[in-house]
């Protein structure tokens, strides 16, 4: 996952890295979902994730998801990578 760093989601991290992190089906499929609870880790790199993502599952040809990618790309040293292992 990635986030950048002055998000609230990023600062409750950082007091508390406990999480849980919930994957779903996309509205309309049969339901399916997994979660997993654990501590996250916060690292830099989340710019390079976030582009890896996008270019695996976007179509730059909408020029929608370029500003996007272009307007994280502008922020890249604050995007923070955050791992999380399950025990």
């Amino acid at each position: 996952m990635f986030a950048d760093q002055s998000t609230p989601k990023s600062k409750r991290l950082e007091n508390n890295s406990n999480a849980s992190v919930l994957f779903t089906n996309a509205a309309g499929e049969p339901e399916v979902w997994l979660a997993f609870d654990d501590l996250i880790k916060i690292q830099s790199g989340g710019f390079k994730l976030a582009e890896r993502l996008a270019a695996r599952y976007w179509d730059f040809t909408n020029p929608d998801y370029k500003a996007v990618l272009d307007y994280w790309q502008k922020s890249a040293a604050d995007m923070r990578r955050l791992s999380l292992t399950p025990s």
